[in-house]
């Protein structure tokens, strides 16, 4: 390849990726008279690894050569990154008739992104949900409404996408004028740890007489707390 400034260049760039995902999940349902229980159980381990390769040739003394490795000026590289998450999960479903509905969920997530004082979050969740249109006092709009559920649930979701390595402070080289330095490359912070989203959610779901579709109308609240940045150094 010929750049803008007239300069002969080739590159190879090799990489590889593995990684694994493994779930185990348990499940229990019971219906006792107007009630209904389902429980579940979960838990979830994922790792990944990733390589990088490269090499890069600058300026060759004749068009016959065009591997990186047979260029006068010769740049090469690897990297290597690797991160893990281990989560456990919890769920309870309740509901009376149908009609009452209650929902409780606690999730707790390990990332090794983070310092090792705060690698875990915790994330619980509640819902309630009221099915209006199975009372009787509903019946005077059921010839317009078939259908109208209120709901209301709070919880908490975690982000841990900071990148690897974001709590330890690394170096790396750099050049300027034909002369190669060490810098840092990142800040690290033993303290990193998940942000945190509060999402509160309010709305009602119904359905028309005259339609077969369902409508959701709602409010949602979403305020974060340490909330993660990459700190970018000059």
């Amino acid at each position: 390849q010929i750049t803008s400034h007239g300069r002969s260049v080739a590159s190879t760039v090799n990489g590889k990726r593995m990684g694994y995902n493994w779930k185990n999940i348990v499940n229990y349902t019971k219906s006792f008279g107007q009630h209904n229980l389902d429980l579940l159980g979960a838990s979830e381990m994922q790792s990944y690894t990733s390589k990088l390769n490269s090499v890069f040739g600058d300026t060759f003394i004749n068009s016959t050569l065009t591997r990186p490795q047979d260029a006068a000026i010769i740049n090469a590289s690897n990297g290597e990154s690797t991160y893990s998450f281990l989560s456990y999960i919890g769920r309870a479903n309740y509901d009376f008739q149908d009609r009452y509905l209650l929902s409780v969920s606690f999730r707790a997530d390990g990332s090794s992104r983070f310092g090792p004082d705060n690698r875990w979050g915790y994330f619980p969740a509640v819902s309630l949900g009221w099915v209006l249109s199975d009372e009787n006092f509903f019946s005077t709009l059921a010839t317009t409404v078939i259908f109208f559920k209120i709901r209301l649930s709070y919880g908490l979701v975690g982000n841990s996408e900071i990148g690897d390595y974001s709590y330890l402070s690394t170096y790396g080289t750099s050049t300027y004028d034909a002369n190669t330095g060490l810098g840092i490359s990142n800040v690290g912070d033993d303290e990193l740890g998940w942000e945190t989203t509060s999402q509160l959610n309010i709305g009602i779901t119904f359905t028309g007489f005259s339609t077969r579709y369902r409508h959701s109308i709602g409010l949602i609240c979403l305020p974060s707390t340490n909330i993660l940045r990459v700190l970018i150094t000059c």
